[in-house]
Order: structure tokens, then sequence, then C-alpha cells
């Protein structure tokens, strides 16, 4: 299942987050291009996103805010593999969570 909320993503989604505090995510699809909102989205649903789910990131190596979001904030976890798609720019990269 799928909500599409409108609206600044630093406000809708603490606010989301305080109202669904089971959600559970399977596919997080990251497509914002710039920094702040793409570190906003990985420090806030991480910890949401199931065992073997997903992340793409759209424009991973692309665009640079949300590349060096990404690679910031996944500096000091070694586990985490960034993978890249080789035959297209978007969705660019993706990581499965172990």
């Amino acid at each position: 299942n799928y909500e599409l909320i409108e609206g600044d993503i630093h406000e809708t989604l603490p606010n989301y987050l305080r109202e669904h505090p089971e959600l559970r995510i399977s596919l997080l699809h990251i497509d914002v291009d710039v920094y702040e909102p793409t570190e906003t989205i990985l420090s806030s649903l991480l910890n949401h996103v199931v065992r073997g789910g997903v992340i793409m990131l759209d424009d991973y190596n692309t665009v640079s805010g949300e590349t060096k979001a990404v690679d910031e904030f996944f500096a000091d976890k070694p586990n985490v593999k960034i993978k890249t798609l080789s035959w297209t720019n978007t969705p660019a990269g993706y990581i499965v969570k172990e």
C-alpha cells in the first residue's frame, strides 16, 4: 500500500510517523534530489525499513545533493553496500537492508 502526502517533508514526515508508529517499509524510493530532504528521509525512515527491504536511490551519483546525503549518512555504517545500476541513470542505486 502507499499513501501520497503533499507538503514539506520536514513537517509532514514527523507528523506521519507520530500518527503511524507501527509503520514498516519494504520499498523506500527516495527521489528528492537535494541534501536536506534526503538526510531527513534516511534518518527518519531507515529504522522502519524491514530486513530485506529495498531503498531505491533515484538520483544517486547523478545529483550532488542526494549523493552527498546518502554517502555521509552511510559513511559510519560499513555493513551497508550501495549498489549501482550500470544500464540506467534513474533509479541509479539501491540498498537491500540486512
